[in-house]
């Protein structure tokens, strides 16, 4: 998870509105660091002895009771249908308001907007993150009417950027020195997106996304969008055989790189770690 750089404020301004029981959307691209402040607020919060529920996917209302019973594991729900346990984790938080933490929102049925907003002006605060890459997908969220405040998740700066690179780069071991100019490079992709760093430090681990010494740039800011978009569908088959393809045609690339004569414009190959 990368660090918090840039972000301090953004998350103590979070916990104090949620533990006065306010509901919060959260939006921005995906890679934009609303898990890690979202994780950030639920130490915050348990560290100051507040029941916190958090759930990583929000797709059914069964994730929301599964993220209060997190909040209130002294309930008992044993014996009890859906809609007694949820009549129960409601008593729960009128006696005791927390806050509930719900990541990566997709969409809302009735029912689970209805059990929702019973649960307004009880205390709990509720803060959703919801993955919004065009204003376009924030409308949509907003339209379901399940905050009252909105809160957006603006990029990092370049300085924040290269702190967070820096430190997530310095813990990895790749297959070839990574020098300041690719990190660089690197931030320049990531455009603000601390996300991005941890997913560019996972993929830079293979062999694949190198060649003579280098990053493919291209290539590694490819696999980075093959992952966001296997976030936004389900079919994961099909993204990673896409993933597979854009691999493939990187590699008949490298070939005929290799099968034809380059000028060398005065570059020298870096040697791979030992």
């Amino acid at each position: 998870m990368p660090e918090l750089f840039g972000r301090k404020k953004t998350i103590n301004s979070l916990v104090s509105r949620l533990l006065e029981g306010r509901t919060i959307l959260l939006y921005g691209p995906l890679g934009g660091g609303k898990t890690a402040i979202l994780e950030a607020v639920a130490d915050v919060v348990k560290n100051r002895c507040r029941p916190c529920g958090v759930s990583v996917r929000t797709e059914s209302l069964q994730d929301v009771t599964d993220a209060l019973r997190q909040a209130y594991p002294s309930i008992s729900v044993k014996g009890l249908n859906p809609r007694r346990v949820r009549v129960a984790l409601d008593t729960a938080v009128e006696a005791d308001p927390g806050v509930l933490l719900l990541d990566h929102l997709h969409g809302a049925v009735p029912r689970f907007k209805g059990f929702l907003r019973s649960l307004m002006g009880t205390g709990l605060g509720v803060l959703y993150a919801a993955d919004t890459e065009s204003r376009r997908d924030h409308l949509r969220y907003r339209s379901l009417r399940l905050a009252c405040e909105e809160e957006a998740v603006p990029p990092l700066s370049r300085r924040h950027m290269h702190c967070i690179a820096e430190s997530v780069f310095s813990r990895e071991v790749f297959p070839y020195p990574l020098i300041r100019e690719e990190v660089s490079s690197l931030v320049r992709i990531a455009d603000g997106r601390p996300g991005w760093i941890d997913m560019m430090a996972r993929l830079l681990r293979r062999e694949e996304q190198w060649f003579d010494g280098e990053v493919l740039k291209e290539l590694l800011r490819a696999n980075v969008l093959c992952k966001i978009v296997a976030a936004y569908y389900k079919d994961i088959g099909s993204i990673v055989e896409f993933e597979k393809k854009i691999n493939s045609a990187y590699q008949k690339q490298r070939a005929l790189r290799d099968a034809t004569t380059w000028p060398s414009q005065g570059k020298v190959s870096r040697p791979a770690k030992k």
